[in-house]
């Protein structure tokens, strides 16, 4: 009994610290190499690991996680497609 406490503290804190670690780089990578990221930063990178570990937890697979790729960057896939037909219509000249 005395054991698996043990093994569950140092779990959690194993837990804590690579979470923080994550999001530490997380938020450094977001502002471009800055080795003083805002708390704002992180605490919003903390914010969506929590969202997909729950996620993870509630339901038990990984198709959950894909589906909320999905639609979270069908957007960005338009936009991303968009861009070379403006430019390409932007470099013709009008008559």
């Amino acid at each position: 009994m005395f054991m698996s406490i043990i093994n569950i503290i140092l779990f959690a804190l194993l837990f804590i610290t690579n979470t923080e670690t994550v999001t530490f780089v997380l938020a450094i990578l977001s502002k471009n190499g800055d080795t003083h990221p805002d708390k704002k930063v992180k605490a919003t990178w903390g914010i969506y690991m929590a969202i997909v570990i729950s996620l993870l937890l509630v339901t038990g697979d990984l198709s959950i996680i894909l589906t909320l790729a999905i639609i979270t960057l069908f957007p960005l896939t338009i936009c991303g497609n968009m861009v070379p037909t403006f430019a390409a219509s932007t470099d013709k000249p009008s008559k």
